[in-house]
């Protein structure tokens, strides 16, 4: 078990990876029940932390256990890829800005409880949404802006459309915020 864990104040240049990594999800095991070999990483708390990364961050936990409980403030990040949210729940974001070289900044899949506020890009990738949501449920995004050159703000499946709820951002100039996606 991974909990009750702080970190705050951190500069991290050059890293050839993942500046976060939380990940309970390894490739090579074979699944099993849950029992008390699972792991279990919650109430993680990042904050203050600016740097360049090639990604910014991947969060995998286990379809039977989610990661739990992980917040991000004060966080800006000039990276090649943004953050992968997958198998998660409880999951904030205040005062979040990557700039990513491509791609969304947060992708977010199989996940439940997300809030994402004051988040945003100052290099958007006009090619894709600065937020793209997959299999999610009580999504919050409130206090964002969107730079200048995005079409869409926020992407999701229409079957999850109704699980987005959308505050108080500044979505000035773009022609479509909300982008909902077709079934794939």
């Amino acid at each position: 078990m991974v909990e009750d864990i702080r970190v705050s104040n951190i500069v991290m240049r050059g890293i050839e990876r993942e500046a976060v990594i939380l990940t309970t999800f390894y490739e090579k095991s074979q699944p099993e029940p849950v029992c008390e070999r699972t792991p279990i990483f919650r109430n993680i708390r990042l904050s203050g932390i600016t740097g360049d990364a090639k990604i910014a961050g991947d969060l995998t936990g286990l379809t039977e256990m989610p990661l739990e409980g992980v917040s991000f403030t004060d966080i800006a990040l000039d990276t090649s890829t943004g953050f992968t949210i997958t198998d998660a729940k409880d999951i904030h974001f205040h005062n979040v800005t990557v700039n990513a070289a491509k791609g969304p900044i947060v992708v977010a899949d199989k996940t439940e409880s997300l809030e994402l506020d004051a988040v945003t890009t100052t290099k958007p990738d006009s090619k894709s949404p600065v937020i793209e949501l997959r299999d999610v449920k009580n999504v919050f995004v409130h206090g964002c802006s969107a730079p200048p050159g995005v079409s869409n703000f926020v992407s999701v499946p229409e079957k999850c459309a109704g699980e987005l709820v959308l505050q108080a951002n500044s979505f000035k100039g773009i022609q479509q915020p909300v982008l909902r996606v077709a079934e794939r």
